[in-house]
């Protein structure tokens, strides 16, 4: 009987495996079914890839076994590698801040100024008079829509242009000189949003962020 046993094992192993890759199959083509109605519904796909991040990040931090043929569920890395791919050759962009809510920005009064704030934070403040608070608003709305979680430090960053200072995000001028009555430097704006920034990200922890 123990001549019988190695091939016995052997073939158990074998049905393990295939077993066991059919399950992965099954759940990469759950996940690419989930992406596909998020999408369909008129949803970012963005709450599906932090969701993953965020338990890839829990087990990052637990001791990992290796299950071999075992293993019954792909990597949560290869899981969010293959969304995101998948997003990259649709051409829909992930802006996780909106899943995670972060990067909240706000105008708000602050001892007879204006603040611009993020996540309560201030990042810049000005004279507290109305034509100001209009200024900030539209500040305001370039902020929101280019600054996110996949920005990196040097998309953000003051700028001469015809002799006068802007500060850019990505391929947006935020704000340009002339700059509102009693505003803080823009190099004072320009560190405080890269604060912002690693503080959101430090909150999402173990992601590469990519532009």
């Amino acid at each position: 009987t123990g001549g019988a046993a190695g091939p016995m094992m052997l073939t158990s192993l074998l049905q393990a495996a295939v077993t066991n890759s059919y399950s992965i199959d099954l759940e990469r083509e759950a996940d690419e079914e989930g992406f596909r109605i998020l999408v369909e519904a008129g949803f970012p796909p963005s709450a599906l890839v932090t969701a993953l991040e965020a338990m890839e990040n829990d087990q990052l931090r637990r001791p990992h076994v290796d299950m071999g043929v075992f293993m019954t569920h792909p990597e949560m890395k290869e899981r969010v590698q293959y969304i995101l791919q998948m997003a990259k050759e649709q051409n829909i962009p992930i802006m996780r801040k909106d899943a995670l809510h972060l990067l909240r920005t706000d105008v708000r009064d602050a001892d007879g100024r204006l603040e611009l704030t993020v996540d309560g934070a201030s990042l810049w403040s000005v004279a507290g008079t109305e034509t100001n608070r209009a200024r900030l608003e539209e500040i305001k709305e370039k902020i929101d829509r280019f600054f996110q979680m996949e920005t990196v430090p040097y998309e953000i960053e003051v700028i001469a242009r015809d002799g006068k200072q802007g500060l850019r995000i990505g391929p947006s001028l935020v704000v340009a000189e002339p700059l509102p009555e009693g505003a803080e430097p823009l190099g004072t704006f320009r560190a405080a949003l890269v604060d912002a920034l690693n503080r959101a990200k430090e909150k999402h922890s173990g992601v590469i962020y990519m532009p």
